[in-house]
C-alpha cells in the first residue's frame, strides 16, 4: 500500500506510521512538500482549510507524477476560537483512492486570552518560546509535550488524530457515506 502524507516533518510522518501500523501491515508512506495555502499561523476556519489544501495538493502531486497512492494524508495545526475560549488543535484529513474523505481532530490546548492576538500573529513556538523562556520549542516533542510536562508530545496528538480518522477506513461499509 501506498501512502502519500502532506508534510517532510519526520514528527508527522512518524505519528502517521504508527497509526497506519495499528492496521495495516504493509506499507509504504512518503511524505511530500504539499502547500497548505493558508497563513503560517492559521487560526479558525483556515486550519481546516489548510489541512484539505495539502490533501488537494497532495492529489495533484501524484497525478503529475504518476504515483498510484493508496490512501493520502495531511494535517495542519492551529488555533480555533470556540466558545468564548482558543484552542490548538491539529486537524488531519485521509482520502483514499475512491475518494472516501475522513477527518478528525487531536486533543486540544487552551490559549490564554491574553495571548491570542499573538500566538496567531507570530505563531505558537515564538510565543512559548518568550513566555517560558525557552530557546527553541519547535525542536523538542512540541508545544503539547512542554505544556503537559513530559506527558504527551505533538507526535501522539497526531498519531491519536490519524487513528481516529482511520475508523472509517477500518470498520467496513457500515462506517462510510
Amino acid at each position: 500500500m501506498i501512502v502519500l502524507i502532506g508534510s517532510k516533518n519526520k514528527i508527522k510522518i512518524e505519528a502517521a506510521k504508527e497509526a497506519l501500523k495499528n492496521y495495516f501491515d504493509d506499507f509504504k508512506i512518503i511524505g511530500v512538500d504539499a502547500k497548505s495555502n493558508v497563513n503560517d499561523n492559521p487560526v479558525d476556519k483556515d486550519v481546516y482549510n489548510g489541512a484539505k489544501n495539502r490533501l488537494k495538493n497532495l492529489k495533484i502531486y501524484a497525478d503529475k507524477n504518476k504515483i498510484d497512492v493508496d490512501l493520502y494524508m495531511s494535517v495542519e495545526a492551529g488555533m480555533i476560537n470556540l466558545y468564548d475560549n482558543s484552542i490548538f488543535i491539529h486537524i488531519v484529513f485521509i482520502e483514499d483512492k475512491f475518494n472516501n474523505l475522513s477527518f478528525a481532530t487531536s486533543s486540544s490546548f487552551p490559549i490564554p486570552i491574553n495571548l491570542n492576538d499573538k500566538v496567531s500573529k507570530f505563531g505558537l513556538s515564538k510565543i512559548l518560546n518568550s513566555t517560558f523562556n525557552l530557546t527553541d520549542s519547535d525542536h523538542f516533542e512540541g508545544s503539547v509535550n512542554y505544556l503537559t510536562k513530559n506527558i504527551l508530545t505533538r507526535k501522539d496528538i497526531i498519531k491519536d488524530a490519524f487513528i481516529m480518522a482511520l475508523t472509517k477506513y477500518i470498520n467496513g461499509e457500515n462506517w462510510k457515506n
